[in-house]
C-alpha cells in the first residue's frame, strides 16, 4: 500500500522557490551575455595585460603562466572586458589567436568611426591628391571599405613561433570568412587557381619571386573591385584616361590569369600568361594609349619614352619603355628605368633595369618560344590538400638586406629572419593568408 503524501514544510517550499529563481536568473544572464566582438587567446599573460590596459579595462591579476593553461581576453558588445583563465594549453603551433566580428564591431563603435573619419579623412584626401588621385576618391574608398566590413562573417588571426623574437621563426595566418549571400562571398568564389599552373620564370638566382594563379575566364570578375583604384591613379576623374576602363576590360580578357615576377641582380623579370596573344600585342603598342600615358606621367613630373619597334627577335616585336624622374625612387636606379616587353607564343615576357642588356630580352623570348618556362601548380604546406593557392611570394631577406645602403643595414637588428614566404589561398568559403619568417 502506497504511503500517504506528506505536506511540504514552509522551509522546503521556500528552498525550492529560491532554487528556481536562482536558476532562472542564471539562464537570463546566459541569454543576455553579449557575444564577444573580439577574443584574444594566448599563453602570454603580459601580452593580454598590455591589451587590457589599451582597452582601459580594470586591473586584473593574471596568474603565473603554466604549461597546462592559457589566458583569454574578450571585448563584449556592451564595451566591457572579460578576462579568464582556461585550464588547457594552447595548440602546439599557436602562441596567439585572435577572433574578430567586424559587423558587430562596426555597430558598436559607430560613433568612434565617425569621429575618426572627421579627423583623418581630410588628411588622407590631401595625401591621395599628392599621389595623383582625384578629389573625393579617398573618401569614396573609405565609404566602400566601411560598407564592406559587415560582409565579413568573421576574421581570425593565428600566430605561431616566438612572439618576442621573429628571428627565431614566426608563422602568421589570417583567415577572412565572408557572411553568406554577400557580394564578398560571390567575389571569393571567383578566386580559382588556373588548372594549367603558373609559368616559372627562368631566374634561379632571384632574391624575390611572386607568382599569381587565377582562371582566365574569372579574372575580370576577380579584378573588378580593384579597377577604380587602378584607373583613378594619376587621373583627373574616377574613370581615368578617356576610354581607359574599356581598354582595361579588354586587356583583362586577353590574359589567362597567371603571372610570375622575379627580382635579382638588379633586374626585374616577368612572365605573363595570355589567352589572346594577338589582341594583347595590339594593345601593348597602341600609339594613342602610349601618347596619353606619356602626358599622364608628365603631369607627375615623370618623363617617358616608348619605342614599339626597338628591336625584333625571332619575329617578336619588342617594346622599349624608359621612364625617368628628377625625384629618385627605390625602383628607379640612377633616376631612370628601362623595360623591354615582347609577346612570345602565349606568353608576354619582360625585363627591366636601369640599363638592361638587349641580350636579356632575347634570352627571355628564346625561353618562351622553346618552352623552357614550364607551368607548375602553386602549393602551400599547411596540411590542407584542398587549398586553392592563388598567390605566392618568397623573399631572401638575407640577400635583400645586404643590398641596402650601409646606414639602413646598421639600423636593422643583428638577429633577424633570413627568408619570407607568403601564400594566399582559398579553403572552402574562407580566404587565408599565411606568412612565414624563418
Amino acid at each position: 500500500m502506497t504511503p500517504p503524501l506528506r505536506p511540504l514544510s514552509a522551509a522546503a517550499i521556500a528552498t525550492a522557490v529560491i532554487a528556481l529563481l536562482a536558476g532562472a536568473r542564471a539562464q537570463q544572464r546566459d541569454a543576455a551575455t553579449p557575444a564577444p566582438l573580439l577574443r584574444v587567446s594566448s599563453g602570454d599573460a603580459e601580452l593580454l595585460q598590455r591589451l587590457g590596459d589599451a582597452l582601459a579595462a580594470p586591473p586584473f591579476a593574471w596568474p603565473v603562466p603554466a604549461g597546462d593553461q592559457h589566458f583569454v581576453l574578450e571585448l563584449l558588445a556592451d564595451r566591457s572586458v572579460n578576462r579568464r583563465v582556461v585550464p588547457a594549453p594552447m595548440r602546439p603551433d599557436t602562441r596567439l589567436e585572435v577572433l574578430l566580428q567586424p559587423a558587430a564591431a562596426v555597430r558598436t563603435f559607430e560613433r568612434e568611426l565617425l569621429t575618426w573619419r572627421a579627423g583623418m579623412l581630410p588628411r588622407l584626401e590631401l595625401l591621395g591628391r599628392q599621389f595623383g588621385y582625384p578629389k573625393g576618391f579617398v573618401t569614396a574608398l573609405a565609404d566602400d571599405l566601411q560598407a564592406l566590413l559587415p560582409a565579413f562573417g568573421g576574421v581570425g588571426l593565428r600566430v605561431g613561433g616566438d612572439l618576442h623574437d621573429a628571428a627565431l621563426g614566426l608563422t602568421v595566418q589570417l583567415e577572412l570568412a565572408p557572411a553568406a549571400d554577400t557580394p564578398l562571398q560571390r567575389w571569393l568564389q571567383q578566386l580559382q587557381p588556373n588548372p594549367q599552373g603558373v609559368p616559372q620564370s627562368d631566374d634561379p638566382g632571384a632574391v624575390a619571386a611572386l607568382q599569381l594563379s587565377l582562371q582566365g575566364e574569372r579574372l575580370a570578375a576577380a579584378a573588378a573591385p580593384f579597377l577604380p583604384l587602378f584607373l583613378a591613379n594619376g587621373a583627373d576623374d574616377p574613370d581615368g584616361l578617356p576610354g581607359s576602363r574599356a581598354r582595361a576590360e579588354r586587356l583583362l580578357s586577353t590574359l589567362d590569369g597567371t603571372l610570375s615576377v622575379t627580382f635579382g641582380d638588379g633586374m626585374l623579370r616577368s612572365v605573363l600568361g595570355l589567352r589572346d596573344p594577338e589582341t594583347f600585342a595590339t594593345l601593348l603598342v597602341d600609339q594613342a594609349h602610349l601618347e596619353a600615358q606619356k602626358e599622364r606621367l608628365a603631369s607627375r613630373r615623370i618623363d617617358a619614352d616608348y619605342r614599339p619597334d626597338a628591336l625584333v627577335h625571332r619575329d617578336c616585336r619588342v617594346l622599349r619603355a624608359t621612364v625617368s624622374s628628377a625625384r629618385p625612387t627605390a625602383l628607379l636606379a640612377d633616376d631612370a628605368m628601362t623595360t623591354f616587353t615582347a609577346v612570345a607564343g602565349n606568353l608576354a615576357v619582360a625585363v627591366g633595369a636601369a640599363q638592361p642588356p638587349e641580350a636579356a630580352i632575347r634570352a627571355a623570348i628564346d625561353a618562351a618560344l622553346d618552352r623552357r618556362l614550364p607551368r607548375r601548380e602553386l602549393r602551400v604546406d599547411d596540411g590542407a590538400p584542398a587549398a586553392a593557392v592563388i598567390l605566392c611570394l618568397g623573399v631572401d631577406l638575407e640577400r635583400a638586406t645586404a643590398a641596402l645602403p650601409a646606414p639602413l643595414q646598421a639600423a636593422l637588428p643583428s638577429a633577424r629572419p633570413k627568408t619570407l614566404r607568403l601564400h594566399v589561398y582559398r579553403l572552402g568559403n574562407t580566404l587565408k593568408l599565411r606568412l612565414e619568417l624563418r
